[in-house]
């Protein structure tokens, strides 16, 4: 059984405190009304943030034991421009002037979708010395790699392990501490996968009572912040984001004592 509803409209553009996908914002509620349960039920988000962005927007080039950090300008890109920016930054900062190139399958070969890396000019000693591409957090996906990994020259040439993807995130998650029971604190997931670049994502809940979140207690001053799936904020370049909120109460009855957890725990 449900009592009375409270829809509240949210704008980043109007929060207390903040940026736009990571904010404070003042919901007046009913006086002497409190709700247990609320949904998004409508989400408009612009796709305005980068493919390569700060500040996880380097990689590491190891030769003979000398790391050399090195930061890729945030954007969006394609495959073609990703290639050519890495293969001048590797060439730019190589501490010993190796000599690098990167290439991918071509209109004659058949694409699986991964980057070749070769180096020459690397011999010392009369030996040739395998460089390292060693990822971090933030561009490993552009590359090919796992995350966190150090990938060695074998010992000229090294292809991605994996196939690269130039999506700039295919989830999105808003979090608010009005859902306090669950440490991640999502109330919202968004798939962003068929939104181009500089244009909006569109989410539109498609039932209310299966997407609601359970709510234990709330003020008015409520945080909301948009991260990727590993929890890192989202920054909309000074774009806002707009959604609705439904606020209702779900009273259960009971007939008999054979309610399961399960209902009770939704």
């Amino acid at each position: 059984m449900e009592s009375e509803t409270f829809i509240a409209y949210v704008n980043s553009r109007d929060r207390i405190s903040g940026t736009d996908s990571q904010f404070t914002y003042h919901i007046k509620f009913p006086p002497q009304q409190t709700f247990n349960r609320v949904c998004v039920t409508r989400i408009v988000i612009p796709k305005s943030y980068y493919l390569i962005a700060e500040p996880n927007n380097w990689f590491i080039l190891r030769e003979m034991g000398i790391d050399t950090k090195i930061f890729i300008q945030q954007g969006n890109c394609g495959r073609k421009t990703f290639v050519r920016t890495v293969k001048d930054l590797l060439n730019f900062h190589s501490p010993h002037g190796w000599t690098y190139d990167v290439d991918y399958a071509g209109m004659n070969d058949i694409d699986d979708g991964k980057l070749t890396f070769t180096v020459s000019d690397n011999i010392f000693g009369g030996m040739a010395q395998p460089p390292s591409l060693i990822m971090g957090i933030g561009l490993f996906e552009l590359f090919g790699f796992d995350r966190s990994s150090v990938n060695d020259f074998e010992p000229n040439k090294i292809r991605s392990k994996n196939q690269v993807s130039f999506q700039a995130e295919d989830t999105l998650f808003l979090h608010s501490d009005l859902i306090k029971w669950d440490k991640r604190s999502i109330l919202q997931d968004v798939i962003a996968v068929n939104g181009v670049s500089y244009s909006s994502i569109v989410w539109q809940c498609p039932e209310v009572h299966f997407n609601c979140k359970r709510l234990e207690g709330h003020s008015e001053l409520v945080s909301f912040t948009l991260t990727d799936e590993d929890d890192y904020p989202i920054n909309l370049n000074g774009q806002n984001m707009v959604f609705t909120l439904v606020f209702f109460n779900v009273i259960f009855t009971r007939p008999n004592a054979t309610l399961t957890s399960e209902v009770e725990n939704n």
